[in-house]
């Protein structure tokens, strides 16, 4: 009957262990349709494994450094890029619907939906030319970009991914440490090899940290107090 109870309460931490340690590397693929040129503000998102995440596009402008909302927009084959206001003046084409560095300051804002990841990484897709990468990330609340500029506290410090010259459509992957709710990926800033910048994100992988269910909860209770009782029964018995 002891080892019944024991059994029974092993089969439960198992159980509920399963539940809570079970999750997996999520990948958003952000390269498969072409979804023409938007306004300026807009949104894409993607849903994969559950999670949806939601993408935007920022220019960090030369007057004062403040960011900008731009439009964010994907092409087939190569991912998400971004036409800040000057751009979408004129026609936003080949290169300068990538994110880049010429006179502004591309980024993609990409926010988890309130789920909290790690194991980071993003692909971003060449189109012929160099491919450094600054990067910030958090685990607080979504920043608000318009208040802000890519030296400001709020975004905490900027990592940086030196690259090479990335020929047209050949991938590269950059790996960002730790945990995050968002990521904000832009060309290199500074810019100090000289060579302008230009990708565009192909997709980003992630996992993100599980929070037991109840169910799990209820599991991992009934096995702790099966292991009580059998305990409890083991020293009657003795």
């Amino acid at each position: 009957m002891i080892g019944n109870y024991f059994k029974a309460a092993l089969l439960g931490l198992g159980m509920a262990a399963a539940g809570v340690g079970g999750a997996s590397a999520t990948t958003w693929d952000t390269h498969l349709v072409n979804n023409g040129v938007n306004g300026l503000g807009n949104t894409l998102s993607f849903t994969a494994g559950g999670i949806t995440i939601a993408t935007t596009g920022w220019t960090s402008t030369p007057s004062n450094g403040n960011f900008a909302a731009s439009s964010i927009n994907e092409y087939s084959g190569f991912g998400l890029g971004v036409c800040n206001a000057t751009e979408l003046s004129g026609s936003c084409g080949q290169p300068d619907h990538a994110v880049d560095n010429n006179v502004r300051n591309d980024f993609v804002l990409i926010v988890f939906g309130g789920n909290t990841v790690n194991g980071i990484s993003v692909d971003i897709t060449g189109i012929g030319y160099d491919s450094d990468v600054t990067y910030y990330s958090g685990t607080g609340a979504t920043p608000t970009l318009t208040a802000l500029n890519p030296s400001s506290a709020g975004l905490g410090s900027a990592s940086t991914n030196l690259g090479s010259t990335l020929a047209s459509g050949s991938p590269r992957t950059i790996t960002i440490a730790g945990s995050a709710k968002w990521i904000l990926i832009g060309a290199a800033l500074p810019n100090n090899d000289g060579n302008l910048d230009y990708f565009k994100v192909r997709s980003i992988t992630a996992t993100a940290t599980t929070v037991p269910e109840p169910a799990s909860w209820m599991l991992m209770i009934l096995g702790f107090a099966g292991l009580a009782a059998a305990r409890r029964r083991l020293v009657a018995t003795a």
